[in-house]
C-alpha cells in the first residue's frame, strides 16, 4: 500500500510538471513571436525613415528601397496576424489601429512618386508610429500573463492619492449634513 501511494504521488508530480513545462514552452514561444514582430516593425521603420529622408534622385535606388519597404511591411503584417490571435479583443482592436497608422506612415504620402522631395515629417512619423506599435505589443504581451491585472491594480493602488475631506481637521462639522434637502 505504501508503494502504491508513493507511485500515485510521483505520477501526480510528473503530471503537474508536464503541464507546467507545456505552459512555459507556449509562453516562451509567444514571447519570442512578440520579439520577432517588434524586431520586424523596428527594421521596417528604419528602412522607411531612410527612404523618406532622401530625395528621389536615382530611380533604381528608390525602386529598391520601395521594394524593401513593401516586403518588410508584408512580413510585419503577416507576423502580426499570427500574433493577434493570442491577444484580447480589446487589445487586438487597439493594435489593429496602431498597425494601420504604421502602414500609412510607412507607405503613405508621396510613396513611389517621381520627383519626390525628402519628407522630414514622414521620416519622424515612421519611427514614432513604429515605437507606439512596439510599446502596444509589449503591453498586450504583458497583459496576457497570469494575474497581470491583479498586479497592475495593486501597483496603481500603491501610487494612488486619496482626496479626503479636510473640514474635520479644523474641528468643523460636515456642511452636507446640515444642508436642507431640496423639496
Amino acid at each position: 500500500m505504501i508503494l502504491l501511494s508513493g507511485l500515485i504521488g510521483a505520477l501526480i508530480g510528473a503530471l503537474v510538471g508536464a503541464i507546467f513545462n507545456f505552459w512555459k514552452m507556449r509562453r516562451d514561444e509567444f514571447a519570442s513571436r512578440c520579439d520577432e514582430v517588434c524586431e520586424a516593425v523596428h527594421s521596417v521603420a528604419l528602412e522607411a525613415s531612410e527612404y523618406w529622408s532622401t530625395k528621389y534622385d536615382e530611380q533604381n535606388k528608390a525602386l529598391l528601397a520601395e521594394a524593401r519597404i513593401r516586403g518588410a511591411q508584408d512580413l510585419c503584417d503577416g507576423l502580426y496576424a499570427e500574433l493577434r490571435l493570442r491577444f484580447s479583443p480589446e487589445e487586438a482592436a487597439i493594435l489593429d489601429e496602431l498597425m494601420s497608422e504604421l502602414l500609412d506612415a510607412l507607405t503613405g504620402g508621396e510613396f513611389t512618386e517621381e520627383k519626390r522631395e525628402a519628407d522630414v515629417l514622414r521620416t519622424r512619423l515612421s519611427m514614432q508610429t513604429a515605437s507606439a506599435v512596439i510599446l502596444g505589443i509589449r503591453k498586450a504581451h504583458h497583459n496576457t500573463m497570469p494575474f497581470s491585472s491583479a498586479a497592475r491594480t495593486m501597483g496603481e493602488n500603491r501610487h494612488r492619492s486619496l482626496s479626503l475631506p479636510t473640514w474635520w481637521k479644523e474641528g468643523k462639522t460636515n456642511p452636507a449634513l446640515w444642508a436642507k434637502p431640496d423639496t
